[in-house]
């Protein structure tokens, strides 16, 4: 799974990692078909800058099968 924390910290298959960490997963997911369905779980009060921020990671390795929940 791929979401954020209530602090912000992004967590990518059960990992926690940096926004560059993420950016260069998603390269590599992106590499294998543009299509893989991303997942982003956020939790209610996690900020709306780091939502955004991870949507501009999916964006700019034109990932866009992408679904929003909130835990």
């Amino acid at each position: 799974g791929r979401g954020r924390n209530a602090n912000g910290v992004i967590v990518y298959n059960g990992r926690e990692m940096k926004r560059s960490e993420l950016d260069q997963n998603l390269k590599e997911v992106a590499r294998t078909s543009k299509k893989t369905p991303i997942i982003l779980r956020c939790a209610e009060d996690s900020p709306h800058k780091a939502l955004v921020d991870v949507l501009d990671i999916c964006y700019r390795h034109q990932l866009f099968s992408v679904s929003i929940f909130t835990m």
